[in-house]
């Protein structure tokens, strides 16, 4: 799953990366690391240093990275270093489709929610042989994805509600990062419901919610409601650009077992599978079954 470091793009200056840095003019000068561009590849984008570049690109997938507000809408942060350093979280997808045995070579993949393309990009480009789709609410983050991303992925805008404009049975795998956790509760089941649909049979899904540790900073205020239900929604303000109903919503793991095995057969669940111990979502993993008709049980 490693990527290998991409030759310099037209338009990054190595001269102008040299000039702006005398340490690492001296360090390359040294031999002690090839050329500026390889600094910029393994430490200047973490470390803020975007000189050389006319436009901003990543330079692990070599595509384009998007505007500061449509990457706080899905990142919640101006910071792009930290908007590009992805990579284990988008490892950490890969890892649950390979896990999930459910997407062989060519087999189709649907980002759903895919914003600007934080997780798409990369995952595209790490798994070639995957033909990868991005569906997203956000008009805005969709036709910035189609005039930038088209290289490596295909991408849709969808309503607020279903359907998806997909066939039955289409897609292999399905991940959602950051959707569920933030639909009210009539929404969530229409949306398992179409994602059923165009999932193939055994084909998996792998989505975020938020779990019990998101909502301690609420849990004085829905405390009766979560013990009651296990699931809490409209706990936040609403995110500019977003429509109104994206808010916050939180899952128990014994609602979404519940409740989300009418669509799906649950197969693991994950307290702060995604983001870490602290402020990480949990994971659902889940398998599209189709239950046999006639005969006897």
């Amino acid at each position: 799953m490693s990527m290998a470091l991409l030759p310099p793009p037209e338009d990054f200056d190595e001269v102008s990366y040299l000039i702006a840095y005398p340490e690492i003019y001296d360090a390359v000068t040294r031999g002690v690391i090839g050329s500026g561009w390889q600094h910029f590849a393994l430490h200047g984008w973490k470390e803020g240093r975007w000189a050389g570049l006319k436009n901003t690109v990543n330079p692990y997938t070599g595509l384009p990275t998007p505007p500061p507000h449509l990457r706080f809408r899905v990142h919640g942060s101006l910071n792009l270093p930290g908007f590009v350093n992805n990579l284990d979280s988008v490892k950490t997808v890969a890892a649950n489709m390979l896990q999930a045995g459910c997407c062989t070579a060519h087999g189709r993949v649907l980002d759903f929610g895919c914003g600007c393309g934080h997780i798409i990009a990369p995952f595209a480009v790490m798994n070639p042989n995957c033909i990868v789709y991005g569906s997203d609410v956000d008009e805005e983050a969709i036709r910035w994805c189609r005039r930038n991303l088209y290289p490596v992925a295909r991408f849709v805008a969808n309503e607020p509600m279903p359907p998806l404009p997909f066939e039955d049975d289409f897609f292999d795998f399905i991940y959602g990062i950051s959707v569920f956790s933030h639909l009210p509760e009539d929404m969530q089941f229409a949306w398992l419901a179409e994602l059923k649909r165009v999932l193939r049979p055994d084909g998996c899904i792998w989505v975020t919610v938020h779990g019990e540790n998101h909502l301690r900073g609420y849990f004085a205020q829905f405390r009766g409601e979560w013990e009651r239900k296990g699931f809490v929604y409209n706990a936040t303000f609403a995110t500019e650009g977003l429509p109104e109903f994206y808010r916050s919503a939180f899952h128990s793991e014994p609602y979404i077992r519940a409740n989300w095995s009418r669509y799906f057969e649950i197969v693991e669940i994950k307290k702060c599978g995604w983001g870490g111990e602290v402020s990480g979502q949990d994971t659902v993993l889940a398998r599209k079954v189709t239950k046999p008709t006639g005969g006897s049980s």
